[in-house]
């Protein structure tokens, strides 16, 4: 009889746990909210960005409500009540992940009857987001743990409080001011491909000289590509290193500090109506054009971009290097650098009395086993024969001219004391430039026909009348 009963219990716990086990695999979730266990972390919910329909975060009382918008087949995502402020890409991206991907750390307690221990009633933050399934959540932020690692919160209505790290809790109080977009397009220096600097002094604009093909091809062959300064000076050759050092200090690397105004009407009392520094650069593939105001405190300035009227905040001193510009310092100095190869004649006008030196360049036949022939010179003076040591040592001096300072307001008058003119071999426009005298020391020298502004020494230009006399004698080279 014992034995009977045994077995007949035996059977009854099987029977139980048969059907406990049966009750288990009917309740259990299939969807994106199970909780599952990966290494002690509890997923609440794994969906993906592309997923999501809106969402938002709230905290001190204050609610951001996120909305996607298309353009050219991409999603956007934007403020649903202010359109007019670009987001942060990475501010953006820990918002989207803390919506769609919610892990909790561990279970901190099964239930509480007292949340605001944990800082969850009222919580400290909260986000919804609605999928484009119709799917919906709640996630409840609390307060920090004691030892300051996790946040307690909840999800949906389920009734345990959970762990979350400190670092994956920090994008629900996120403010305006946190997702906002205060990066500027940086500017790769060794790419600049045109710079506009307007400041009290002036403009000064550089630009590469060529279409737009042949920039490309600048940037493919060298690396780099060719400048040119448009003002003050034009045709003056840009050392783009030198500019880069002395001019565009830090442009690789600014942002904005502070969005100050949205959409601001009333630019002057920011000094954006009549700026202090106008800025426009661009490289091979991004373009920065910012206008900077007036001193805002604390080493700020107020700042916008040229696309909107958007008022920020930006550190004073990034722009040191924008407001005194020496162009000196990068530009080619010289009056006329030309290659001899690109040079027809030379013509040398003192008062009325001409000189003319040609190069007559000649290519020999190429020798057995090269592919170029030898380019050799047979220079005349006047006609008569000169050496071609002799002449490429007075080509050298004479393009070695070089001027020393500005006067842009310099008054000359009467006719230039000497115009040297290099007529061109090729395509090439020829290039003339006018010596008028300037004071006892200086010729102030109008190029290409431009108002006599460059101060040169007329000891440089003596220097070269003089070896002009003796290359005409034979004499140059003893």
């Amino acid at each position: 009889m014992r034995r009977k009963v045994i077995s007949l219990l035996i059977g009854v716990v099987l029977l139980v746990g048969l059907f406990a086990v049966y009750k288990t695999m009917q309740n259990k979730p299939d969807d994106s909210t199970a909780e599952t266990n990966t290494d002690e972390t509890i997923t609440l919910l794994d969906k993906s960005d592309g997923d999501i329909k809106t969402f938002s975060i709230s905290s001190n009382d204050k609610t951001l409500s996120f909305v996607p918008s298309k353009i050219d087949g991409e999603t956007f995502w934007q403020l649903a009540d202010e359109k007019r402020v670009g987001l942060d890409s990475y501010s953006l991206s820990s918002l989207t992940r803390s919506v769609t991907k919610v892990v909790a750390d561990k279970v901190a307690v099964e239930k509480s009857e007292d949340l605001s221990q944990f800082g969850l009633y009222p919580p400290k933050a909260t986000a919804t987001v609605e999928f484009s399934d119709g799917e919906k959540h709640n996630i409840l932020i609390g307060s920090l743990t004691p030892d300051k690692s996790f946040y307690y919160f909840m999800f949906d209505d389920k009734p345990s409080v959970y762990l979350l790290q400190k670092i994956n809790g920090e994008p629900y109080s996120f403010q305006f001011a946190d997702v906002i977009d205060k990066k500027i397009a940086p500017i790769a220096k060794d790419k600049l491909t045109y710079a506009y600097i307007k400041n009290k002094d002036g403009v000064v604009e550089i630009s590469h000289p060529g279409t737009e093909q042949e920039l490309r091809m600048d940037l493919a062959t060298y690396g780099i590509a060719s400048l040119v300064m448009k003002q003050p000076f034009q045709n003056r050759d840009v050392y783009l290193t030198d500019f880069a050092e002395d001019v565009l200090v830090g442009v690789d690397a600014l942002n904005f500090t502070d969005l100050v105004e949205i959409g601001a009407s009333d630019l002057g009392k920011y000094g954006l109506d009549q700026p202090e520094l106008e800025i426009k650069l661009k490289d091979d593939s991004a373009e920065m054009s910012l206008l900077i105001g007036s001193d805002a405190g604390n080493g700020q300035v107020y700042a916008r971009t040229a696309e909107n009227t958007n008022v920020f905040t930006i550190p004073s001193a990034s722009f040191d290097k924008f407001r005194k510009i020496n162009v000196f310092t990068f530009i080619d100095r010289f009056v006329t650098l030309r290659n001899v190869e690109t040079v027809e004649k030379i013509v040398v006008d003192k008062r009325g009395k001409k000189t003319e030196i040609v190069p007559n360049k000649e290519v020999l036949p190429a020798k057995e086993g090269q592919t170029d022939g030898e380019v050799v010179y047979k220079p005349t003076v006047d006609g008569v024969s000169v050496t071609e040591d002799a002449f490429k040592k007075y080509y050298q001096t004479l393009i070695s001219i070089s001027f020393d300072s500005v006067d842009a307001n310099a008054v000359v008058s009467g006719e230039p004391d000497v115009t040297i003119t290099f007529v061109s071999n090729d395509k090439s426009p020829s290039s003339v430039a006018k010596y008028y005298s300037y004071n006892n020391d200086f010729y102030a020298v109008g190029i290409d026909g431009n108002a006599p502004q460059f101060l040169v020494s007329k000891q440089n230009v003596k220097v070269t009348e003089d070896m002009l006399e003796k290359l005409k004698s034979g004499k140059l080279n003893e």
